[in-house]
């Protein structure tokens, strides 16, 4: 059975503005406005330089393009962030180790001497960024740096009238990306490297016809908000190590976007967006490769927790994703069920 409906399903994590947001280096200017911006940036930052004597020598050919791709790169960012509602500021690393690495994975941003032109922006003298340098620590939890766009660069940007249309993306060399082990519950994996197979040859192959489509649809937000329609290229991201783990599409301006904004507000080719949703996915998958028909017309109906059917949907769902069983009800799932019941009991009845 097919119901049409405009009422959006579930939530999406979008839906909350969030303090920051990780650091974009694959954004850059369009010209006119955008390239125009980029100069006058660069022309700040050289010419205090020279004020400051912050160089004995001109940078060489090499290191002026790696400076100049760092600046169009954190810039560019900065200047969508002071353009969009969708965070107060970006995060990013100022590890050695991080900005030193060499990999598949790398972007404009990857030198050290990154560090050293945050430290510049950010000088009182420049004031074009606030910075709150992060720090590592075995006792607490660890912090990333957090770069907020400043007063006098939020003005440049509107005094080049600036919008979030003035940006485009750089093709990304990397469209999958494989992740290690998480390292806990609140430490997610890093990227590593791996070795190239006719599978990881044929998605990548598959993430640039996607891609290519999405560059030249005509994606149009109808909306009240400032969106960054430009930000279009996907890459699929596989987890624990193996690419049978994961393999979500990322990076789509669509999915920092709340729901009901989504459905309502987008129009792709001149048509509404829509969207589908499959009831009780997550089981019905489950019995698929078990190789079994289900029989329930509601398989989160568990007999004699009928009135929890919340909480079973999101405790059968948190059971899929560990590789042991539940010792303790998920997150926020406590109070679905009376008190008497143990997450044993729950998850004995779902099995």
């Amino acid at each position: 059975m097919t119901i049409k409906t405009k009422d959006p399903v579930g939530v999406t994590d979008g839906q909350k503005r969030s303090a920051e947001r990780a650091f974009d280096p694959w954004r850059t200017p369009i010209p006119p406005a955008g390239q125009a911006f980029l100069e006058n940036v660069i022309e700040i930052l050289t010419a205090h330089e020279e004020m400051a004597q912050l160089r004995k020598r001109k940078r060489r050919p090499d290191d002026q393009r790696t400076f100049e791709r760092m600046v169009t790169a954190l810039v560019s960012d900065l200047a969508i962030n002071t353009l969009c509602d969708e965070a107060r500021g970006i995060h990013l690393s100022r590890s050695n180790r991080q900005l030193g690495r060499i990999s598949r994975y790398g972007n404009a941003a990857t030198s050290k001497t990154l560090r050293q032109l945050l430290d510049q922006m950010a000088d009182p003298d420049l004031a074009l960024i606030e910075q709150r340098v992060g720090f590592r620590s075995k006792k607490r939890k660890s912090k990333r740096t957090v770069v907020v766009p400043s007063d006098r660069l939020r003005l440049l940007v509107h005094e080049h009238g600036l919008t979030v249309e003035d940006y485009g993306e750089r093709l990304r060399p990397e469209l999958i990306e494989l992740k290690s082990h998480p390292v806990s519950r609140t430490k997610r994996g890093e990227l590593i490297d791996y070795r190239e197979t006719t599978l990881t040859t044929r998605m990548r192959s598959q993430m640039r016809e996607i891609n290519t489509y999405l560059r030249i649809a005509e994606i149009e937000y109808i909306g009240p908000n400032a969106v960054d329609i430009n930000k279009r290229q996907l890459r699929r991201v596989f987890t624990r190590q193996k690419f049978e783990s994961g393999g979500r599409l990322f990076g789509g301006f669509w999915q920092l976007m709340g729901k009901r904004d989504r459905l309502f507000h987008i129009n792709i080719n001149g048509e509404d967006a829509v969207e589908l949703d499959y009831g009780q996915v997550m089981p019905r998958l489950v019995y698929a490769l078990a190789g079994v028909n289900p029989t329930m017309d509601d398989l989160y109906a568990i007999e004699g927790f009928e009135r929890c059917r919340p909480g079973v949907k999101r405790v059968a769902s948190s059971m899929l994703f560990v590789d042991a069983p539940l010792s303790r009800f998920p997150q926020e799932t406590r109070h679905l069920f009376p008190q008497s019941i143990k997450v044993s009991d729950v998850t004995d009845a779902i099995i």
